[in-house]
């Protein structure tokens, strides 16, 4: 599939390569989005990591093996929105489609894996194995959570905050199976094509 998005504002060339491309718009409602999101990303891994804390250590004995839970908590919940950023979960393509996200997601909670898997053999921490077995899971789903509460209190708001003008380019085949996707996703987003 060829199919290239851009926003009203943006003009370019149709990539070559076969998947459907993103650029990230300039308008304020993406960015908006973008803003909300980060931050129930952020809270929903604040909440993640204290709840894994509890589980794991109780909120007295916080500290294993001369490393402290709370400051784990701290690092990661910091850490979070940067990773999902570089897994690509703020991109314009992953707030359009559910299972793009998800796999985003799924991808940011394997990169904080390997992120704790180096912290763990470079400082030798002894970093418990059962907190990370519990946070990472319980990260994905509450992140995923918290991005569609902030959907849906986008998608109502009158002024259209989550709403996108795109242009796609290619095959009318590819465009017609893109713009299916996008019914079938039943995502919140409006999007109109220009």
């Amino acid at each position: 599939m060829s199919v290239t998005l851009a926003n009203e504002t943006e003009r370019g060339t149709a990539p070559a390569e076969s998947t459907v491309h993103a650029s990230r718009p300039t308008k304020a409602p993406f960015r908006r989005w973008v803003r909300w999101t980060a931050f129930a990303d952020t809270l929903a891994m604040a909440i993640t990591a204290l709840t894994a804390m509890l589980v794991r250590f109780g909120w007295v004995d916080a500290t294993h093996q001369s490393v402290s839970y709370h400051a784990v908590g701290i690092g990661v919940t910091l850490a979070w929105p940067a990773i999902l950023g570089i897994a690509g979960a703020y991109e314009l393509r992953s707030s359009l489609f559910g299972v793009e996200e998800l796999r985003r997601l799924l991808r940011g909670s394997m990169l904080l894996l390997a992120l704790a898997g180096v912290v763990h053999i470079v400082f030798r921490l002894n970093l418990s194995r059962t907190y990370f077995l519990i946070l990472l899971p319980l990260a994905v789903l509450l992140t995923a959570a918290g991005r569609a509460l902030v959907k849906a209190a986008l998608s109502r708001s009158a002024t259209g905050l989550n709403s996108h003008k795109v242009v796609a380019m290619g095959p009318a085949r590819d465009i017609a199976r893109f713009f299916a996707d996008l019914e079938r996703t039943r995502t919140s987003n409006q999007v109109e094509l220009v």
